[in-house]
């Protein structure tokens, strides 16, 4: 079987950035149930999914990617948090479906008293290289 063309993974791509702007932190993979045992927890952590709306590029046509195009920061944790090493795209801020999920570039410990963050361009999403 084929794989998606580019302009298919834009069309898709740009769709998912619609209904999935809701970015989730996992200590490990929430594999493709979307399971979100493994999310940081919110209740007593200063922890909440992050709002991507404006957030990241629209899909790149030659890529098939979109890319962080603003800093994001969650926190600083009221309790450790943990060794984040995955995020996750879901359709609300609480509970909900996931979309697609993904490692982290760079995993990070995140203690009590540290805030996560992303950079711009240090997170993207889409067709793999």
């Amino acid at each position: 079987m084929s794989g998606l063309s580019l302009y298919a993974h834009k069309i898709v791509g740009d769709q998912i950035l619609i209904l999935g702007r809701w970015m989730a932190l996992h200590i490990a993979d929430p594999t493709d149930v979307g399971s979100d045992s493994n999310e940081v927890p919110t209740i007593g952590t200063n922890y909440s999914r992050v709002d991507l709306q404006g957030k990241m590029s629209p899909f790149d046509l030659a890529t098939g990617r979109s890319t962080l195009i603003a800093d994001v920061n969650v926190g600083p944790a009221f309790i450790d948090w943990g060794l984040l090493t995955w995020a996750s795209f879901w359709d609300a801020q609480d509970g909900g479906h996931m979309i697609m999920s993904g490692p982290l570039q760079t995993a990070q410990d995140t203690p009590a008293g540290k805030q996560f963050q992303l950079l711009a361009g240090q997170f993207s999403i889409g067709k793999t290289p």
